[in-house]
């Protein structure tokens, strides 16, 4: 949620169009449909009603008369990735590492290797604001680096609300894995 919309692309950052819709954005001259395309992050959920807004551009998922729909949608994604033991919270360099020769499938299903419902419950803090912090903060120590990866991540979907944790993240720099110190380096940027 705290990546831009139109996430930046290599190829396609050299296109007349993104280049057009680009310099309108730095001019401020985008309204609309265009601006919404440009938006500098995206919400944790979206929901829309496709029969009357087909192309999703009014997003439903804080309007308080689509709170139960949207909480039965919720629940039914967790439990969808637990059942599935959905390997999508994992970055590949962790993935091949947890594998040790293993096939993925095969991991998946040992708790001891890929706690699930744990990293999952840090994720899922990604994105829903700083009632989370406190929580991101003390998962950036925790052993498993899937769950300190998303408590850096979560802190870096926080931005400059962040700030509070700026000891921690500075200390996560010095993580062993990669991932996670690249995911605390992002969150750096916004506390200084």
């Amino acid at each position: 949620p705290h990546r831009p919309r139109m996430q930046r692309s290599f190829f396609s950052e050299y296109t007349p169009i993104r280049q057009e819709l680009r310099r309108l954005d730095r001019a401020g001259e985008l309204s609309g449909d265009a601006a919404w395309l440009l938006e500098k992050s995206t919400p944790a959920e979206e929901l829309y009603d496709i029969r009357e807004d087909y192309l999703e551009m009014k997003n439903l998922a804080d309007k308080s008369e689509h709170k139960d729909r949207l909480l039965s949608m919720h629940k039914q994604l967790i439990e969808w990735m637990k059942r599935t033991r959905d390997l999508s919270l994992l970055h590949e360099n962790d993935m091949i590492e947890r594998a040790n020769g293993q096939m993925p499938f095969d991991f998946a299903h040992d708790d001891a290797v890929y706690p699930l419902e744990d990293i999952l419950q840090v994720a899922d803090m990604v994105g829903r604001g700083d009632v989370f912090r406190p929580q991101l903060r003390d998962a950036l120590s925790h052993t498993d680096p899937a769950i300190r990866y998303w408590a850096a991540t979560g802190l870096a979907a926080l931005n400059v609300a962040a700030l509070p944790a700026k000891t921690e993240l500075q200390a996560a720099l010095k993580d062993d894995k990669s991932w996670v110190r690249f995911a605390t380096a992002e969150a750096c940027c916004y506390v200084g």
